[in-house]
């Protein structure tokens, strides 16, 4: 590799981000000859995520989805259910949406939304976001575009700013005491368990250009859901196609405006502290 690095000019950069810290970094993309381009970006061009840690706090918070179309999925609690205020991708997250009999259901999800035909409950790609702008084509999310959405209600959930090796991030919460977001989700069977086990509820968070409160903090937002579409949105009948994730992802421009976000101490562990504000330190000056 070494002699294919010397002396070239980067053809473009690339950045690779770890979805356990969400530590990214930018780094050039080299031309080798031979190598097609898009091969190179099939490898290299990893698409830019976010939304990869929310909070879950329905303790004291459900009250503020009394109000939201929302409330007649959510008027209880998950089996299972625990706060968390540092939840992950592939860890799991509270998902509401309507099953193929009609049920509302409101169950934990595994956080990455891992299709019918892979055969282990992982991707060789991030899955825990999808891009509103393109859901409805991907294969690994049309399916559930057409039939099978979610909300996730979340309570906040956090961005990162900064450079490289001082990021720093910042807590961000909604209008409203719960935030919901939309989702996708489907369910994934082990291929070497028995028909009637081995299946795993999975779920993404979709994603748009941001707006409002988050332009300053990243160019992408998750989907905040409106009220207004909940119903369509968790109703399985309704043929989801582009333009119904488009309308959804339009509704979420002016929930984006009334986001409410503060820089915080670097996520370690898990508690309400990760929500407390970062001390701001004085600015020592120096008398003339």
């Amino acid at each position: 590799m070494s002699q294919s690095l010397a002396g070239r000019q980067p053809l473009a950069h690339y950045r690779v981000i770890n979805p356990n810290t969400m530590e990214d970094s930018l780094r050039d993309l080299v031309f080798f000859p031979g190598v097609s381009t898009d091969t190179i970006w099939s490898i290299f061009n990893y698409p830019e995520l976010m939304c990869g840690r929310v909070v879950v706090d329905y303790d004291e918070n459900m009250g503020g989805a009394a109000w939201q179309d929302i409330a007649q999925w959510i008027g209880h609690l998950p089996e299972g259910y625990a706060p968390s205020w540092n939840i992950k991708p592939t860890e799991q997250i509270p998902v509401a949406f309507t099953d193929s009999e009609g049920n509302k259901r409101f169950e934990y999800a595994y956080w990455s939304l891992i299709p019918p035909w892979e055969r282990q409950l992982k991707t060789k790609y991030p899955t825990f976001n999808a891009r509103a702008e393109t859901a409805a084509e991907k294969p690994t999310f049309k399916a559930a575009v057409k039939h099978t959405r979610c909300i996730i209600p979340v309570t906040g959930f956090y961005e990162w700013t900064g450079a490289r090796g001082t990021r720093i991030p910042h807590a961000i919460v909604g209008p409203s005491t719960i935030l919901p977001m939309a989702g996708l989700y489907s369910w994934w069977h082990d291929p070497a368990a028995p028909e009637d086990s081995g299946w795993y509820l999975t779920a993404t968070i979709l994603t748009c250009k941001s707006s409002g409160v988050m332009e300053s903090l990243h160019d992408r937002m998750p989907v905040f859901m409106t009220p207004a579409l909940a119903w369509e949105w968790l109703d399985p009948a309704t043929m989801g196609d582009q333009s119904l994730v488009n309308a959804v992802a339009d509704a979420a421009v002016p929930i984006s405006k009334g986001l409410r976000q503060w820089p915080v101490l670097p996520l370690r562990g898990d508690g309400p502290e990760l929500m407390q504000p970062a001390p701001v330190l004085p600015i020592e000056v120096e008398s003339p």
